[in-house]
């Protein structure tokens, strides 16, 4: 599978969009359970693991190693998890899962369904940093240096660090085990739940372990049942929704799209003057084709008309200008073209057209609005802030639309991608505390606008 995952992020690295539909049908479901149990809910887990998929579309080429793709995805993944589950500010839901327990008969696959579910649901409980370790490692299947990767730390810190989240999970949620089915052995337990309310908050977690611990009755009971880590890893694969695969490629080739080099640009002006040329000859040969008939004068286009065909129409809010020479004044013997004239006169093979032009216009300020938002609202130290803008009125084409980000001891400026209306672009934030950024946008007349300042707290996070 490695040399498969060289293969395609060398070809997604290549601009190959069909190498994304295949990086997303080989991990798909995967980062899409582990974003669902992190967040517990199946329309974030769905945003989340779309988020996920563009980030890495965005940053594919910092993947240094292509033999780490899958942990890198899950690296990615899970920032983009917990950062959603930051963002709800509201306690973890707690979704129902599905699962049947094969073997030992119908009353013990019942009973091991049931002590899943309540392991399942105590799990919510945990830090969801906690969680989503002990999910990449009991369900994902990641150890060592890939469980490292995927949580921004070497392989002897994952160890060291799923070594200690296995004994506080064995410890606490065995203690709920013994909690909800062990009151009847153990009069102690029972005079200490009196005034439990059924929530596993993290007080009554130390109570329950402490209680355990010390007494013999539940101390055994403990040891007999299932352990809390094998209910965990038995937890059934949640796998994507089918239409979020279209959702997600449907985005990467948006976003590719605006991402355009400065040679594709080149070739892009390149093409669009020529085809103006061809249009060009086409009118002047369907004008001279229609001058020689003999069934009397036959009238020009007018200038707007031909201005009208050779430049797309104006959108709401902007106005267009332009003066077009139709006919070399006869009077000064120059040769010159005479813009602006009231009237001017063209004869072919005798047929005189008369010609009413517009005065010349006059330069105006077209007013220009600047709106911006950002996909983060918060931050981590190193990770990017992506930022949207829309641009409209101002002078076409826009001289230039930059980002700027104004953060502890730094300063920065860059040019953003898109055009002609929507805009987007990123800032690097590298020291921890609130960043203001804003978009400024300048027209082709000079006029600058800045928008709206906002600011986004960035803070460092564990790796």
């Amino acid at each position: 599978m490695a040399a498969d995952d060289v293969d395609l992020v060398l070809a997604a690295r290549s601009g190959d969009r069909a190498a994304w539909a295949g990086i997303y049908d080989r991990y798909a479901d995967r980062l899409h359970d582990f974003c669902w149990s992190v967040l517990r809910d199946r329309d974030e887990a769905a945003d989340a693991m779309h988020d996920t998929f563009i980030t890495a579309y965005r940053k594919i080429d910092q993947l240094r190693d292509p033999t780490r793709l899958r942990s890198w995805l899950f690296a990615v993944a899970r920032t983009e998890a917990l950062a959603h589950a930051r963002k709800r500010k509201r306690a973890v839901p707690t979704e129902e899962i599905e699962v049947t327990a094969a073997g030992g008969g119908p009353e013990a696959a019942a009973q091991t369904e049931e002590l899943r579910a309540l392991v399942w649901a105590a799990a919510a409980g945990l830090a969801d940093r906690d969680r989503a370790a002990l999910d990449l490692h009991l369900r994902q299947g990641l150890e060592g240096a890939a469980l490292g990767e995927a949580l921004g730390t070497s392989a002897d810190n994952a160890n060291v660090m799923m070594s200690r989240l296995r004994d506080q999970v064995e410890r606490s949620l065995g203690a709920l085990l013994v909690a909800k089915t062990g009151r009847d052995d153990c009069v102690a337990l029972a005079e200490l739940l009196k005034s439990w309310d059924e929530e596993f908050s993290p007080l009554w977690r130390k109570r329950i372990a402490r209680h355990v611990d010390d007494c013999p009755t539940c101390g055994k009971r403990r040891k007999r049942m299932v352990s809390p880590l094998a209910l965990l890893a038995g937890v059934p694969l949640l796998g994507a929704p089918h239409d979020l695969r279209d959702r997600v490629l449907h985005d990467i080739d948006l976003i590719s799209n605006t991402r355009m080099t400065g040679a594709e640009r080149r070739r892009r002006r390149l093409a669009n003057a020529v085809l103006a040329a061809a249009v060009i000859l086409v009118i002047v040969a369907l004008l001279f084709r229609n001058t020689g008939n003999d069934t009397g004068p036959t009238q020009l286009a007018t200038a707007t008309t031909i201005d009208n065909f050779l430049t797309p129409p104006a959108a709401a809010g902007e106005t267009t200008s332009s003066s077009v020479d139709l006919a070399t004044d006869p009077t000064n013997g120059t040769g010159t073209t005479r813009k602006g004239s009231p009237a001017t006169s063209t004869t072919i093979k005798g047929a005189t057209t008369n010609t009413t032009l517009p005065p010349a216009t006059t330069s105006t300020t077209i007013p220009m609005t600047v709106s911006a938002s950002s996909r983060e609202q918060t931050g981590c130290v190193g990770d990017d802030v992506h930022v949207s803008a829309t641009v409209t009125g101002g002078a076409r084409p826009l001289k230039s639309v930059k980002l700027f980000a104004d953060g502890p001891g730094s300063s920065t400026n860059s040019g953003m991608q898109g055009g002609p209306t929507a805009w987007s672009g990123v800032f690097h934030p590298t020291q921890a505390g609130s960043y203001s950024w804003w978009v400024r946008a300048t027209d082709a007349a000079g006029q600058v606008v800045n928008g709206a300042k906002h600011t986004i707290s960035i803070s460092v996070c564990p790796r």
